[in-house]
């Protein structure tokens, strides 16, 4: 329901929603869609909580063996560590080559700089035609830093058409990197 309030345009409702499912099943998933609304609403240390917690449950899962770098890639690529978010990028691609772990190499090389490393993972993500706003964020992102403006503004279009509010943080920016394209700045 959080979700939903949040697509809706009820923040509050979202941020209330988002609380109690986190306090009932603190899934890795609802914590980081928690702290990023908390986040974009400018609950800075409340966002923070969220993602410290997070980072306990990731070391948890490390410990016990049981890690998901393809996730742990994409938190540490937003959340400012991105030589951590390539290494982990870098062994799930080696254990498993998907499409989710390809966008997660893709976003890891973009917060490196490495974006004609990049596309090439980005263009594996979207080689099945999966229908993701993330995915097409990402790509479009990498296209823009590319200096493919059209190719850019049609997988940031696309994201944002498939869910304008797929996440608090980065939706903004697809919708001002589009404006921006759109005006030839």
């Amino acid at each position: 329901m959080a979700k939903v309030a949040y697509a809706q345009g009820r923040t509050d409702d979202a941020l209330v929603g988002f609380q109690e499912i986190t306090n009932r099943v603190p899934l890795p998933g609802y914590l980081l869609e928690y702290g990023e609304l908390l986040q974009a609403v400018g609950r800075t240390e409340e966002a923070q909580a969220q993602y410290d917690v997070l980072a306990v449950q990731q070391r948890l899962y490390a410990a016990d063996g049981s890690t998901d770098d393809q996730v742990a890639a994409l938190i540490a690529a937003d959340h400012g560590e991105p030589a951590e978010a390539l290494r982990l990028a870098e062994a799930e691609w080696g254990r498993r080559q998907s499409i989710f772990s390809a966008d997660s190499m893709a976003w890891a090389l973009y917060v490196n700089g490495r974006y004609a490393e990049a596309i090439t993972f980005a263009d594996r993500a979207a080689e099945l035609g999966w229908r993701n706003a993330s995915y097409f964020y990402h790509r479009g992102m990498i296209l823009t830093s590319l200096g493919r403006r059209d190719e850019s503004r049609a997988a940031l279009s696309e994201a944002m058409s498939i869910n304008p509010y797929f996440n608090p943080l980065q939706a903004p920016i697809a919708r001002a990197t589009i404006a921006a394209l759109e005006s030839g700045s």
